[in-house]
């Protein structure tokens, strides 16, 4: 067949029949570069034919070659706008460019005429989700599920799109759908354990996932929470450092061992992670708050009292950074500043920080020795009066 089809492209080399007919040999023989080639000149001597652009439409995205694909698919369009699967190809190739957009769109087209094609439902939740259109993906999901039931990655999707919505009761239905024991699905279900408050079960799961591929941050993280709350100081330190190191970007273990760290007394370790939590989320004003703790923990006030005001800048409601703020600037003599911050902590724990700035006058000295006396101190004690506790 090979030699016929070469005769054919000696006897006339502007014939596209024989380029066409020598690519699908090369093509059987597996040599698909070649029959690339004979395809694209096939294509330039006839760009009106849309099989030859078909074929290679399919040759390309075989490849991964995704631009080349996209254009030969929107070329078949031009050509021969009728074929129902060139959209799915299309939305396919466009996916995995991550053009999601136009991808949901020739989903849609798609299943207006293959309203029963259950992959192409899952395809489009999935690109729904890319999209941040959770409802719209959740609703394609529940519809290849109905056109497929007991499709496995249909309900580790589910699983999982329950799990970030909190609906955890959901989650766990469809993830103790899913046949057999994936690492993933084995974590996302100590995830949804977790956070049902059955401790003891999530750890189970969490290091059972871990045993079959140790390489995933979000269960060592999470295994790490379990643990401080299961008062395994030392062991959830060393799940917090596993997250780490198989996702240097992973803020919430940062913050959390940075947390742990501060309270073993080592304020050294804990100031390095959590400058490394407000580089990775300069949005965080917890980060803030904490690494202003740890600062003044190792006797730098000034360095932790901009980080306390970025922390309110960014909306903290931690009445502490409130606290610590009135009395930096008391210790400073900035009276206004000091009370402005007072009141901010006033107005957010009460119950606690009025008692805790009267007990702090009773001393020799105090760290309010400058707004002590000032009118404005006093009043301000005074419209706070029911919180005084014993007088």
């Amino acid at each position: 067949a090979l030699e016929h089809s070469e005769s054919l492209v000696r006897l006339d080399p502007e014939d596209p029949r024989g380029f066409r007919m020598r690519a699908r040999v090369r093509f059987l023989q597996d040599d698909r570069e070649k029959a690339v080639q004979d395809l694209e000149k096939a294509a330039s001597l006839d760009p009106e034919d849309y099989r030859t652009w078909e074929e290679l439409a399919h040759l390309y995205h075989q490849a991964g070659q995704h631009e080349k694909a996209l254009r030969a698919y929107q070329k078949i369009l031009e050509l021969h706008p009728s074929p129902v699967e060139v959209y799915y190809n299309l939305a396919l190739t466009q996916q995995n460019l991550g053009r999601f957009k136009e991808a949901a769109e020739n989903y849609e087209r798609h299943l207006v005429n293959s309203p029963d094609d259950s992959q192409a439902h899952l395809l489009l939740g999935l690109t729904y989700l890319e999209l941040g259109e959770r409802e719209s993906a959740q609703a394609q999901l529940l519809e290849a599920e109905r056109l497929e039931p007991g499709n496995p990655e249909v309900a580790h999707h589910l699983g999982k799109l329950y799990l970030e919505s909190d609906d955890l009761d959901s989650a766990q239905q469809w993830l103790e759908k899913i046949p057999g024991e994936s690492p993933q699905d084995l974590a996302n279900l100590g995830i949804v354990a977790k956070k049902q408050g059955r401790s003891q079960e999530s750890v189970q799961l969490l290091r059972r996932a871990l045993s079959m591929d140790p390489t995933i941050a979000l269960a060592w993280g999470h295994l790490g929470d379990v643990l401080a709350k299961l008062g395994k100081a030392d062991e959830a330190l060393e799940a917090y450092q596993r997250a780490i190191e198989y996702d240097p970007e992973d803020f919430e273990s940062t913050l959390n061992l940075a947390a742990l760290l501060a309270n073993h007394e080592k304020p050294e370790h804990a100031r390095t992670l959590l400058e490394r939590a407000v580089k990775l989320k300069p949005e965080s004003d917890e980060a803030e708050v904490n690494l202003a703790v740890v600062l003044e923990r190792l006797g730098q006030p000034n360095e932790a009292l901009g980080h306390y005001l970025k922390a309110v800048e960014l909306g903290t409601e931690d009445p502490r950074a409130y606290f610590r703020l009135a009395v930096l600037f008391a210790l400073k003599s900035e009276k206004q500043e000091s009370l402005k911050y007072l009141r901010g902590c006033f107005e957010r724990e009460p119950q606690k920080y009025v008692p805790l700035v009267l007990g702090n006058l009773r001393g020799v000295r105090s760290e309010f020795d400058s707004v002590r006396y000032t009118p404005e101190f006093g009043n301000l004690l005074d419209e706070y009066r029911e919180y005084w506790g014993e007088k």
